[in-house]
């Protein structure tokens, strides 16, 4: 998302965020870093543990997203835009990580792609790259975890799609 100040612009992208979390998890995501394109890079997590999700099969979600603040000269993208630079979504079980997305291009890994392990697997298998909403509707939809909202397909549309509109990658 886009904002008229550094800030909003992050305030702006995080709202949809939160509001989409929200269909799974009471707990708040945090960012780390200020709202200051000068403090870059920045973290947007959902906590220093894995969360607890509603559902039968006890699923955890982690989320943390690395972050910048860029000033763009597009009046539609700006003139303030959170740029995401590195991302590790995962969702477990009881038996520990069952997938785990991952996409670090100036990380230690050589695999600088989008992509995913499953079980623990060492394995690197290519993916695009993947909205937070992604994981909430997999966890949903999949893994049983129980929805906090009776219209979560219509926030996870809502929000994705406001994500999509203003995303720098295609």
């Amino acid at each position: 998302m886009a904002g008229k100040s550094e800030a909003l612009a992050v305030q702006n992208y995080i709202d949809p965020i939160r509001r989409a979390l929200a269909c799974v998890t009471k707990a708040v995501p945090q960012v780390g870093g200020g709202y200051s394109a000068a403090n870059n890079p920045h973290t947007f997590t959902l906590g220093a543990e894995p969360v607890r999700l509603s559902g039968k099969n006890k699923i955890r979600l982690s989320i943390e997203q690395i972050y910048e603040i860029v000033e763009t000269d597009d009046p539609d993208r700006g003139p303030w835009k959170v740029h995401i630079l590195a991302y590790d979504y995962a969702l477990y079980d009881l038996a520990g990580p069952i997938a785990s997305y991952h996409w670090h291009p100036d990380g230690a890994s050589p695999v600088k792609t989008p992509h995913v392990h499953f079980q623990k697997s060492g394995v690197h298998f290519p993916t695009g790259r993947i909205a937070i909403e992604d994981i909430v509707r997999f966890a949903i939809q999949d893994f049983g975890v129980k929805p906090w909202r009776r219209t979560w397909a219509r926030i996870l549309a809502d929000t994705q799609g406001k994500f999509e509109c203003y995303r720098l990658w295609g």
